[in-house]
């Protein structure tokens, strides 16, 4: 009996281990959050730019920002999925894979029950683009002029 305890205590204790290990998000200082999984930088604040802007404005902020001696951002890339669990953009994949929400935000700060505005524009219409709801998981298109984060 104390041999198949202390077998299942060392197994629950390797296993807790071996999830921590792999951590897909790390918090890498200065602001700054790096996906493993996708390889990709965040940054910590969601709302770093403090409002809402159309998708150019969006564009033209991201091309021009500068942080932490970084200055090659750009906004997230989308696939073409509509609605829920499109978990191949870069936003579904922090919502439904790393559970980034605008209730659960992990280590993010600022993360907007709203939508945010992604890198893809949408191929049959121009003048749309995608964005991604961090309240409901939905991904879809907007018109470029509507204010998103």
């Amino acid at each position: 009996m104390k041999k198949t305890i202390i077998l299942i205590a060392a197994a629950m204790l390797f296993f807790t281990l071996t999830v921590s290990s792999n951590a897909e998000l790390t918090n890498e200082g200065n602001g700054l959050l790096y996906d493993t999984d996708l390889n990709r930088t965040w940054l910590q604040d969601a709302n770093y730019a403090g409002l809402t802007m159309t998708w150019d404005e969006a564009n033209n902020w991201v091309t021009n920002l500068v942080f932490s001696g970084f200055d090659d951002w750009r906004l997230p890339a989308s696939d073409t999925c509509s609605g829920n669990t499109c978990t191949g953009s870069e936003m579904g994949h922090l919502f439904y894979s790393e559970g980034i929400t605008s209730n659960t935000q992990g280590s993010f700060t600022n993360v907007k029950p709203s939508m945010y505005w992604a890198s893809t524009e949408n191929e049959s219409n121009p003048s749309q683009a995608y964005r991604f709801s961090f309240l409901y998981g939905t991904q879809g298109v907007s018109d470029k002029t509507t204010k998103r984060y």
